[in-house]
């Protein structure tokens, strides 16, 4: 039976991996390895595509109405979980809307298309839950999630609308360890966890979006064990990155798996970068899994990433570009409390 969200979910480490440990996603993979390969089938369609572009300004309409509705819930008839939940869904539906702008911009590199924000099912039980006193939750365990705690309380509504860039790209590097035994198929592994994310950020996502402090710096400083494993090794920080200065870098790389940080003055994102034996891959919450086949294919994603996320007036102080190495790191609290 699946455990529920709750506050005995951070009661301790072990329960956290319990909760967070995700066997019917990793058991969807796994099957997805028995099937024979089609390369495609988790990319939008010409039609979907054309659907999507031309209703986009009819969900427009919807999603104010339902935003407005959310607003009215969480304010003034304090029904803030059904306010939850509207702004969650008026959320996802804007940002679905607008998937074919990876299609329109990649075409053919684009083998699954996701929608960087919570999953408005998915991901209800922990995005919709009050706030709830931390006096239980162990230290260890309650500094993970200190960017949201106020009022000695942890609070999960105050980033319902938001990008859950880092909790999905910490949930694909673990999907893809637990599960990479099982393929043959670099490209059809990298497919398959991808497609777990195709409509936003579930539970597991969710829950790691709220609690960040998963890198090795900080993890060291306060004695915490990486969140299921999941450690990431310092390799690169670029206070100027340049288009060249990044391409040779990620040439130069070997084969593996790896994070990218990026900072600007409208906020910050995480993608993963994937180093493939004959080809690169990207999964990017805000597109998808996207596959560079050639030098040039390289050349043009790091174009199109820097002026997105990088080619901009920098905070300063601010390092605009950390690249890690991603390793995972068996734990004995998962095995037992999952056992």
């Amino acid at each position: 039976m699946a455990v529920k969200f709750s506050p005995a979910v951070l009661s301790s480490e072990a329960m956290l991996d319990a909760y967070m440990h995700g066997k019917e996603t990793i058991d969807a993979i796994k099957a997805a390895a028995k099937n024979t390969y089609v390369k495609g089938q988790g990319s939008l369609g010409g039609f979907e595509m054309a659907w999507l572009m031309v209703t986009a300004p009819a969900k427009q309409i919807i999603v104010i109405f339902i935003k407005a509705s959310g607003y009215l819930c969480f304010y003034l008839f304090n029904a803030k979980k059904q306010g939850c939940r509207l702004l969650a869904q008026a959320t996802y539906i804007d940002n679905h809307s607008l998937r074919w702008n990876a299609w329109v911009i990649h075409r053919h590199r684009l083998l699954v298309d996701t929608v960087n924000v919570l999953s408005p099912s998915h991901a209800e039980e922990v995005y919709s839950h009050p706030p709830f006193s931390v006096a239980k939750i162990p230290k260890h365990v309650r500094l993970r999630f200190d960017a949201n705690i106020r009022d000695k309380h942890l609070h999960f509504a105050q980033n319902i609308q938001g990008g859950q860039c880092a909790g999905m790209s910490n949930w694909f590097a673990y999907l893809y360890f637990q599960t990479k035994r099982f393929f043959k198929n670099e490209e059809q592994h990298l497919v398959a966890v991808a497609s777990q994310l195709k409509n936003g950020a579930g539970k597991e996502a969710t829950l790691w979006q709220y609690g960040q402090l998963d890198d090795s710096y900080e993890l060291a400083e306060y004695d915490v064990p990486p969140l299921l494993g999941l450690k990431k090794r310092n390799l690169e920080k670029m206070a100027n990155p340049t288009v060249e200065k990044i391409t040779g870098l990620l040439k130069r790389l070997e084969p593996g798996l790896y994070t990218f940080r990026t900072c600007h003055d409208k906020g910050r994102h995480r993608m993963n970068f994937y180093k493939g034996t004959k080809c690169n891959y990207v999964f990017d919450p805000n597109e998808g899994l996207i596959k560079l086949n050639s030098k040039n294919e390289l050349k043009d994603w790091v174009q199109e990433a820097a002026e997105s996320y990088l080619f901009s007036k920098k905070p300063k102080n601010e390092i605009a570009l950390k690249i890690d190495r991603i390793c995972h790191v068996a734990k004995k609290t998962l095995i037992q409390a999952t056992r």
